[in-house]
């Protein structure tokens, strides 16, 4: 479990209120959800997985709402959501999803889709935030940085018109962090006023991925 994990799980368990992280983005969204779940598994909470918008559907998914609090009587981690097509769930009714909260402690709602990309641009729609949001996390995949925008965006035409660029041009430093900023974190502070948001730039696992997420840092936050 990498540094990030632990800090952002270290300040979530501090807070004494039944927790909802939003995760949103791109690269890495279905991945932080399961290692964060396991964090929490271990100090004995109960921790729903599911999603507001698709994700992929595994064996063990838990496919009716009024099951939800009877698995976990044999597990603290549920991953859960209505079965629909390419072997892939789609979330809850409203009713629905606010009951199975109400089976957990920590819950973790993937919010954002991206068809596998590491890179996007959120439509006017997304991402899908529930209501009983407490933090949200956004990430984005680093990887994405230095390749053809063709090759690893999702929304691809709605990514080259925010930045406007062909989608055969690199996706820079700048236009990552441009993306981030622009069309994430301001309409998100607008329209989530006091919910706190964590950024985790994914996968920085070589020296020049680390030095990206540190020029990428210095954009979006100035320092």
């Amino acid at each position: 479990m990498n540094e990030y994990h632990k800090k952002n799980f270290n300040k979530a368990f501090s807070d004494n209120r039944k927790t909802v992280f939003a995760v949103i983005g791109a690269g890495g969204k279905t991945s932080y959800c399961f290692a964060m779940a396991s964090l929490y598994a271990r100090t004995g909470k109960k921790v729903l997985i599911t999603t507001s918008t698709h994700m992929y559907d595994t064996k063990d998914t838990v496919h009716v709402a009024s099951e939800v609090k009877e698995a976990f009587l044999s597990r603290n981690i549920v991953h859960a959501g209505v079965p629909v097509q390419d072997n892939k769930i789609m979330g809850f009714s409203q009713e629905e999803y606010l009951q199975v909260c109400d089976s957990a402690d920590v819950i973790f709602v993937e919010a954002d889709g991206s068809k596998g990309k590491p890179f996007k641009a959120p439509s006017e729609y997304e991402p899908v935030i529930p209501e009983n949001v407490t933090r949200i996390v956004l990430v984005m995949g680093l990887w994405a940085i230095g390749k053809p925008i063709k090759e690893i965006g999702h929304r691809i035409a709605l990514i080259c018109t925010i930045l406007k660029k062909d989608s055969a041009e690199i996706l820079t430093i700048e236009d990552f962090a441009f993306m981030i900023k622009r069309a994430y974190l301001i309409p998100l502070r607008e329209n989530h006023p006091g919910i706190p948001i964590e950024v985790l730039l994914n996968h920085g696992n070589t020296p020049e991925q680390v030095q990206f997420a540190r020029s990428v840092s210095r954009i979006i936050y100035g320092k």
